[in-house]
């Protein structure tokens, strides 16, 4: 029988950004195509460009996940500040 697990997650959300600095934000129409595709229109220049998800997009990642890379950049961040120091 199917069993329900909860687990804790952090929110995301992944924002996609034109050359210019402005946000792409989704027009409102889809293309029928497979997969669908959703056109983004750049805030600033107007620039247009087609992707197949929607931005901004909401993600999930398990808080375990998040633990993980946040201490892998602080290792990171130490090795540069050890390879700084010995400038």
């Amino acid at each position: 029988m199917p069993t329900e697990k909860s687990i804790e997650a952090r929110t995301m959300i992944t924002r996609l950004y034109c050359d210019c600095g402005g946000e792409m934000l989704p027009t409102g129409l889809a293309l029928t195509s497979y997969p669908p595709q959703y056109p983004h229109r750049c805030q600033l220049c107007e620039k247009q460009t087609t992707r197949i998800d929607v931005y901004p997009r909401v993600e999930y990642a398990p808080v375990e996940s998040v633990s993980n890379l946040e201490a892998e950049v602080a290792r990171q961040r130490a090795r540069l500040d050890v390879m700084e120091g010995g400038k």
